[in-house]
């Protein structure tokens, strides 16, 4: 029986400036997972540097980009969710569409996507999922989410830091 990837979604592009930011960038596409985005946050990348490298990842086949976007659900969740981006929106109905994992540090996105049974993980999560799959080690995870702390005004302190205990109680 052959196993499926398992589907990831890239969201607010915050995640992938984060992982920019934190060097995590290449390890993040090591995952054998399918990597899919919506042209709407591609487009979110307007430095160059930055989209240098996410064209990369889209050149080599480990980034794709939906271009099958349900422009109504889209604007029905504009209409109904007024918190959310079209862009968050966008992202959302893919989700929905792949039944896929849902990675966006944004809090109200994340909340409404839960609403809609979405899986979902933030910058934390996928740190953790680096460390459990042996991309990077306990002590890089740890130093990460201290970077993370420094380098994102909006990183949730509390979780970080429990995070960072979970793993230091794991790397033991």
């Amino acid at each position: 029986m052959l196993e499926h990837k398992a589907k990831i979604l890239i969201n607010d592009a915050c995640v992938l400036f984060d992982l920019i930011d934190l060097n995590l960038i290449e390890k993040f596409f090591e995952q054998d997972n399918e990597f899919i985005t919506s042209l709407n946050i591609y487009n979110e990348f307007t430095k160059t540097e930055q989209k240098k490298i996410i064209d990369q990842y889209i050149h080599s086949g480990k980034l794709a980009i939906d271009k099958n976007a349900e422009l109504s659900q889209i604007i029905s969740f504009v209409n109904k969710h007024s918190v959310l981006s079209y862009s968050d929106c966008s992202i959302l109905e893919l989700s929905i569409r792949l039944n896929a994992v849902l990675i966006t540090s944004d809090k109200s996105l994340r909340k409404i996507a839960s609403q809609y049974l979405v899986d979902v993980m933030g910058i934390l999560g996928v740190i953790y999922k680096l460390f459990e799959n042996a991309l990077i080690s306990g002590d890089a995870a740890i130093i990460k989410l201290n970077e993370y702390m420094e380098i994102n005004e909006r990183t949730p302190i509390k979780e970080t830091k429990a995070m960072i205990k979970t793993i230091r109680n794991l790397n033991k």
